[in-house]
């Protein structure tokens, strides 16, 4: 799925966030079973998207990841609730250097 052209286009590998800058239509509201949808959504769901947003930003901001040493790229997927990677994904994250200017 990550790597496949009938999904991300010619060049799947390339990062390219444009790619979701213009969406031809809105998200479904039921694209979080979690959170359910219409007149019983969750109260909590913007908020618990907004922290999900923010600990992404602020992971990324900080680390460096990367996938460990010896794991293999490809792995297939367990179609449970979700789309899951079958095993999960080890990951290594590594420090970034603060920038001079922020010290």
């Amino acid at each position: 799925m990550g790597r496949n052209g009938a999904l991300w286009g010619d060049d799947p590998l390339e990062f390219r966030p444009q790619r979701w800058l213009e969406m031809s239509k809105r998200p479904s509201a039921y694209e979080f079973p979690a959170f359910q949808a219409g007149p019983r959504v969750c109260l909590g769901m913007n908020m618990a998207v907004l922290e999900a947003k923010l600990f992404l930003v602020t992971t990324l901001s900080r680390f460096h990841v990367a996938i460990a040493p010896g794991e293999q790229q490809e792995r297939g997927y367990v179609l449970k609730s979700g789309l899951f990677m079958d095993g999960g994904l080890p990951l290594q994250l590594t420090p970034r250097l603060q920038p001079a200017a922020s010290a």
